[in-house]
């Protein structure tokens, strides 16, 4: 005998429910006039520099299916905290390792500079994942944008 529809529709509606639960979500970050001015002022003064980071993780993105922006996000926070060894997800460890990389590249670069860097995409990330329900909202957009150029 067929299941009521009514029913099945809940059964579905249970479980996308559970499965939002399990998926970490990136906190959405509603731009301010500080982080609007630092965005501002790292792309006058260090787009070089935000180009390599974006550019670092979008290559990670293509070379692993399972590449998300909450990786991204983790190994951003954790290089602005400078707490890279805490990390357990290999996808954002892999991340921490090119953003590490990129930061040795420029030993010249004040510390707060950098983290300003690190800071203005970890908003773009925040930004652009709480306007999606899609997992790699950024990364998405980010791999739009680099196409267009």
């Amino acid at each position: 005998m067929a299941k009521d529809p009514r029913q099945q529709l809940r059964e579905r509606l249970k479980l996308e429910e559970r499965r939002r639960a399990r998926r970490p979500h990136v906190a959405p970050v509603i731009p301010t006039e500080i982080s609007r001015g630092r965005a501002q002022r790292m792309i006058q003064e260090q787009s070089g520099l935000l180009m390599a980071v974006e550019m670092g993780i979008q290559q990670i993105f293509h070379q692993s299916g399972a590449f998300r922006d909450e990786h991204a996000a983790a190994a951003l926070v954790a290089a602005i905290r400078d707490e890279t060894a805490s990390l357990t997800d290999p996808q954002a460890v892999r991340c921490a390792e090119l953003v590490s990389r990129i930061r040795q590249d420029h030993p010249q670069l004040d510390p707060e500079v950098w983290r300003d860097c690190l800071r203005t995409i970890l908003d773009s990330i925040r930004y652009h994942g709480g306007h999606s329900q899609s997992p790699t909202a950024y990364l998405d957009f980010v791999a739009m944008m680099m196409n267009r150029k």
